[in-house]
């Protein structure tokens, strides 16, 4: 009687222990009337084990469940060479017999078309077994001992009886770009169909993320960064993709990072079919999701501008400080300060140049620049500051308790290039370089911090143009409680 033959295409998966996906492969095997009995495609079969690498090993080959239960031993292999233990049906198949039991569900599994019906190859490497030819090794004893297997050495194949696409996408992208770029010129993404069926009418997506588990779903655009936002311009369709065809993938320029993307690390990620049009084997390697950093290039300079900042001096005792808001800049110590009459007070910076230096009245509210005079002395030529001031107590007689300038022209100035650090008013430095510490913790994070300054410290947001007060936190590190302080940034690119 004449068989009948069902034909069917089995992908298999390779795996180790772990199955973890490594390639799709196909395996041919036909279904004759004699029951308990499969055919496996001889040349498919020797493919997919060629592909394995057993060229220097020694094992077995079998057919089993995924629960490891071994089903049918196909055979033998040696240094590559294959030797079957079931019987070749015109050197074309091999003719697997079954048990009673495992056959039907099998089959089912087979005419159903089931993704993972839970069956699998094992290859399985073996060694020599001393004790069983009694610890000698010579040719007889060798033929009369036996091998055995080494657990630690299994490989699996899982296997599906359906014909099924399955999408592969690779990416090519830029590591390192700015918020606002557009990136179309710097990115392709290829797609593989490793599957054995064409794929029709799918999308590739351009997806951005702050961690890289991307989902395989549509993407929502937005102008400004959401997590797991489309790219503008992000989405292509591919009309149609054949078993073993590939496609690479560019995009238009305007493909682009949002403007207002903090600076930092991100992921950016491929997605083939978001939208589940493809029936696959798996949508695990849908994605190619890759590490991109945000970064916002050094700027050529910054400037804090802080009008609230404070000179406070008592001329009894001659304290000087210079505050902003409670936080001290400057306790005065790199100051130097002169009384030459009740009402008339000069103060001297440190690192001003030795011919000028500031001369206040506090009885006509007045203060000069002065210069071309020494310190401590009068005389010279001034430019009167307009600086507001306040004078509690004195008089022509008595000098004052205490008297507060107002530096409304204070700027915190700085170049990150040459590592320059300014604190001024008016033009002229008011705080001693040495007392400060400067640290760059991104390309858009600079912090700041006084000698005296031992809880807290100034974060500056070149990127957000927002400058901060920081608790908690270590000076040079991220991190900490930050509260944003009321001041202006301008930043110089």
């Amino acid at each position: 009687m004449k068989k009948l033959v069902l034909f069917f295409i089995i992908g298999l998966l390779f795996s180790t222990q772990a199955a973890t996906a490594l390639d799709l492969k196909l395996l041919r095997v036909e279904i004759p009337t004699e029951k308990n009995k499969l055919l496996f495609n001889l040349e498919n079969l020797e493919k997919i084990l060629g592909e394995l690498n057993l060229q220097d090993m020694s094992g077995n080959i079998k057919f089993a469940d995924n629960a490891g239960n071994v089903l049918a031993i196909l055979g033998k292999f040696k240094s590559g060479k294959i030797k079957w233990e079931q019987k070749l049906v015109n050197e074309k198949f091999l003719e697997v017999k079954l048990g009673k039991d495992a056959y039907p569900a099998i089959v089912g599994k087979i005419r159903e078309k089931a993704k993972d019906p839970g069956y699998q190859l094992q290859v399985i490497a073996t060694q020599f077994d001393l004790e069983s030819a009694q610890n000698k090794l010579t040719p007889t004893y060798e033929r009369k001992g036996k091998f055995i297997e080494k657990s630690d050495s299994l490989k699996t194949v899982d296997i599906t009886f359906t014909e099924l696409v399955d999408l592969v996408v690779g990416m090519e992208y830029p590591i390192e770009v700015s918020p606002g770029e557009e990136i179309g010129k710097r990115l392709s993404v290829r797609v593989e169909n490793q599957g054995n069926i064409p794929a029709k009418d799918f999308n590739i997506e351009l997806v951005l993320s702050k961690d890289n588990q991307v989902p395989v779903k549509p993407a929502t655009f937005s102008e400004n960064f959401t997590e797991d936002m489309l790219l503008k311009d992000g989405k292509q369709t591919v009309d149609i993709l054949n078993p073993g065809e590939s496609k690479t993938l560019t995009f238009k320029d305007s493909v682009m990072i949002p403007a207002d993307t903090t600076p930092d690390k991100y992921y950016l990620a491929a997605v083939a079919d978001p939208d589940n049009k493809v029936d696959e084997l798996s949508k695990d390697n849908n994605t190619s999701v890759k590490f991109i950093m945000v970064s916002n290039p050094a700027p050529k300079r910054f400037i804090v501008d802080m009008p609230d900042t404070q000179l406070i001096y008592q001329p009894a005792s001659f304290g000087l400080q210079i505050v902003y808001r409670g936080d001290t800049l400057s306790d005065g110590k790199e100051w130097r300060k002169c009384q030459i009459r009740a009402y008339i007070h000069q103060l001297k910076h440190a690192v001003w140049e030795k011919n000028w230096h500031w001369e206040i009245n506090t009885f006509d509210r007045g203060i000069w620049r002065i210069k071309n005079a020494e310190f401590c002395k009068g005389g010279g030529d001034g430019d009167e500051l307009k600086m507001k001031m306040e004078v509690h107590g004195g008089s022509k007689v008595f000098p004052p308790s205490q008297l507060i300038l107002k530096l409304a022209k204070t700027q915190l100035e700085f170049e990150p290039a040459a590592g320059k650090f300014r604190l001024h008013t008016f033009g002229e430095s008011i705080a001693y370089i040495p007392f400060w510490k400067v640290a760059r913790v991104k390309a858009h994070l600079y912090q700041f911090c006084y000698s005296l300054w031992q809880d807290f410290f100034w974060e500056v947001d070149t990127f957000k143009k927002q400058v901060s007060r920081v608790t908690g936190g270590t000076f040079g590190k991220e991190g900490g409680t930050a509260a944003p302080l009321n001041l202006s940034v301008i930043v110089e690119n």
